[in-house]
């Protein structure tokens, strides 16, 4: 029987590899990845296009189970989960910044960050308190009754970010948070997600950029699906 990871570690990865099938050929995207990301720790991963960035970040995020191997989060097993199990895991404890804000063009500010809220069995008053905090905590306030289209890109990015910690997660995974933006408005959001940090929250970004992974505690590179 294998021993349950350390409370300290948030993620915990053991031997994990993801192959894909196609056309009968087998394409081993992932191959016996250990990982550990403890409390507060923030972690870069980079490496070339196709190495395997993607698909490790979506089965930390739970996108993805067709994975063999061991994922712990906060010590539970997550390979040992079922789908409902893993969801629920996942909407608790995980925040999502991706490249293209994935917010939704007929809500407002306010409700794309409340739909994050659904999720949590609070109440509307907890809610409303919620997010009237992270909308002054981000410099929103102004902004709440606005939608996508009226924003710009740093504008539309920090309301992606003020969702993903709305509802505070212990665990942010960031996918190229500012590879859509222009380097002012990248190296704000990169400040904000290291005030974030220091703050207790342990994050995973992915991402190109040497002077974003640099804001990261440890740097790690990964190529052809291994991590060096």
């Amino acid at each position: 029987m294998n021993e349950t990871p350390p409370d300290t570690d948030v993620v915990r990865l053991r031997g994990v590899s993801r192959t894909y099938v196609s056309r009968s050929r087998q394409n081993e995207v992932l191959q016996a990845v250990d990982l550990t990301l403890e409390a507060g720790e923030f972690i870069s991963i980079m490496g070339p296009s196709g190495s395997g960035k993607s698909t490790l970040l979506n089965i930390l995020g739970m996108l993805d189970d067709e994975f063999s191997g061991e994922y712990y989060l906060l010590g539970q097993a997550v390979h040992q989960l079922k789908s409902r199990q893993r969801q629920q895991l996942a909407r608790e404890n995980i925040g999502f910044v991706f490249q293209h804000y994935h917010l939704l063009d007929d809500m407002t500010v306010s409700e794309n960050i409340e739909l994050i809220l659904t999720y949590r069995n609070w109440s509307a008053r907890q809610r409303k308190q919620a997010i009237g905090d992270i909308l002054e905590r981000f410099g929103l306030t102004d902004k709440q009754s606005d939608y996508p289209n009226q924003l710009s890109g740093g504008q539309q990015q920090l309301v992606a970010v003020a969702r993903a910690v709305a509802a505070r997660p212990r665990l942010i995974l960031a996918d190229e948070p500012t590879g859509a933006l222009h380097s002012d408005q990248g190296k704000m959001i990169m400040q904000l997600l290291s005030e974030l940090n220091a703050q207790g929250t342990s994050i995973i970004q992915v991402t190109h950029n040497p002077d974003n992974a640099d804001y990261a505690d440890r740097i790690i590179e990964i190529f052809d699906g291994q991590i060096r």
